[in-house]
């Protein structure tokens, strides 16, 4: 016998908002969406509330009356600019409207409610459409939010996420690229890139990394910054100049070791998740004969070392030339990762590349490493004003 559903009180003009708004919800659950509007209309009429223009605009978003049901969910944020639900749902509304203001709405409903992984779905779904001309602080801290929950899957910020790498000041000192184009650089790049931007060059422009510039830069601290850091853990960058400035960074930590200006927590806080990024690209980094040769060595010498504490760097440097695994006290190296403290600066390294079945393992204690060392990183995300307008600048293939 089928089970009877129970029926929804009638909406009559004796109920408060609050009831009016209740069977509204019920409505909704069942599909009933008239019922619901029309029930709405006299919850309204009794009071403007928050959760009644709310409801009124989700009703008529779900309904496809898409322009109608935003200007209730800012009467909304007119009487409270907190209510991270409505400001959720004006994201999906300019979304859906195709107004680059779309992610500034979003990124506020993360402000807003941090917790609700939702929003950071949400966000990560609307940011491949867009590419920033400035760098902005919020963005970066909305992306830095995402990155640091395994839960939300951030695969779709990675262009966002890197386009806000070369936008930042911070980092912009040490990744320093030039256009194919330019004839001035183009005049000191290698036959190849001469070639290829020869080709290139105009419409279908190609970006490449100012390797000598970087070399000039004695001070790498910039890139122990948690956004570049927990990036490298989550993405992988299809893109020549960013791999062009790894392939220098991993240089310059092998000369790092010979002439150590970072102190080995930052050393290893650098290198681990760098290590992670080659591990997950299978290595492809070019790399010269000196630097094989003293990978090598560096081989050799962890191979015959009794005890492994001693040589930290050494271990996390290695791990970003070869798999740690294929070492032949590789159980020796899976045993210090696993009984190290995730807050110590070797565990992070030796979880880099230990095992391919440890990866999200490795990950996880590096990620930690990161959040152990970055002060109040965490803290970061603010919110601005609510007139996201008068700060965005972008480009949107919305």
């Amino acid at each position: 016998m089928k089970k009877q559903v129970p029926s929804i009180p009638a909406a009559g003009p004796d109920k408060t908002a609050d009831e009016l708004n209740a069977l509204a919800r019920q409505h909704l659950t069942r599909g009933q969406f008239d019922d619901a509007e029309q029930t709405l209309l006299l919850s309204l009429s009794h009071g403007r509330t928050v959760d009644g223009l709310r409801l009124m605009g989700n009703t008529l978003f779900i309904k496809r009356r898409v322009k109608e049901s935003l200007p209730f969910f800012k009467e909304a944020l007119a009487l409270d600019e907190n209510d991270h639900a409505s400001l959720a749902m004006v994201a999906e509304v300019l979304f859906a409207l195709g107004d680059i203001q779309s992610i500034a709405y979003s990124m506020m409903a993360i402000s807003k409610a941090p917790e609700q992984h939702r929003y950071k779905d949400r966000f990560v779904h609307y940011a491949p459409h867009f590419l920033f001309k400035d760098h902005n602080d919020f963005i970066e801290n909305t992306i830095y939010e995402c990155l640091q929950f395994e839960e939300v899957d951030v695969q779709g910020l990675q262009p966002l996420w890197l386009n806000t790498f070369s936008l930042n000041p911070r980092f912009q000192a040490l990744y320093r690229t030039y256009h194919s184009h330019d004839p001035v650089t183009r005049a000191r790049s290698s036959r190849f890139k001469t070639v290829l931007g020869s080709y290139t060059g105009g419409k279908n422009d190609y970006i490449f990394f100012d390797a000598e510039n970087f070399a000039k830069r004695p001070d790498l601290s910039p890139l122990l910054h948690p956004f570049f850091l927990l990036g490298l853990t989550r993405f992988i960058v299809p893109d020549l100049a960013f791999e062009e400035f790894l392939t220098a960074l991993r240089h310059r930590l092998m000369d790092e070791l010979a002439a150590p200006k970072l102190a080995e927590d930052k050393f290893i806080l650098l290198a681990a998740p760098l290590a992670h990024y080659c591990f997950e690209t299978e290595y492809i980094f070019a790399i010269t004969a000196d630097e094989q040769k003293t990978a090598d060595a560096l081989k050799e010498q962890i191979e015959a070392a009794e005890d492994l504490t001693p040589l930290a760097r050494q271990v996390a440097l290695l791990a970003c030339y070869m798999p740690l695994h294929q070492l032949k006290n590789a159980a020796e190296i899976a045993r210090a990762a696993l009984t190290s403290s995730a807050s110590t600066s070797a565990s992070s390294c030796f979880a880099a590349s230990s095992f391919p079945l440890r990866r999200s393992f490795a990950a996880a204690r590096i990620r930690s490493s990161i959040a152990n060392n970055s002060g109040d990183s965490s803290s970061l995300i603010t919110s601005p004003r609510m007139s996201p307008n008068k700060w965005i600048a972008a480009e949107s293939s919305i």
